[in-house]
């Protein structure tokens, strides 16, 4: 169902459905996930050197991953 619209935008009309909603905030989620595994991947390279490496590569683990769900799920509407 129609969440919010309609919209004018240099492509036409658009809506925002519940599916379009539900992405946007896996899209917003992962992306913290992503700044945090990074922010903390730093902190242990910083702090601890490459003496913590189970640390370093579960930081940079779930970076990837966050990052790779948020390409799949950002909204990048363009002229079909």
């Amino acid at each position: 169902s129609i969440v919010e619209g309609p919209f004018t935008g240099q492509f036409g009309t658009w809506f925002v459905d519940e599916e379009d909603a539900k992405e946007v905030l896996i899209y917003r989620m992962s992306l913290v996930v992503a700044a945090v595994s990074m922010a903390l991947g730093t902190g242990l390279a910083l702090t601890s050197g490459a003496s913590n490496t189970l640390g370093l590569d579960a930081c940079a683990v779930s970076f990837l991953a966050a990052f790779g769900v948020s390409l799949q799920t950002i909204h990048i509407y363009m002229k079909p």
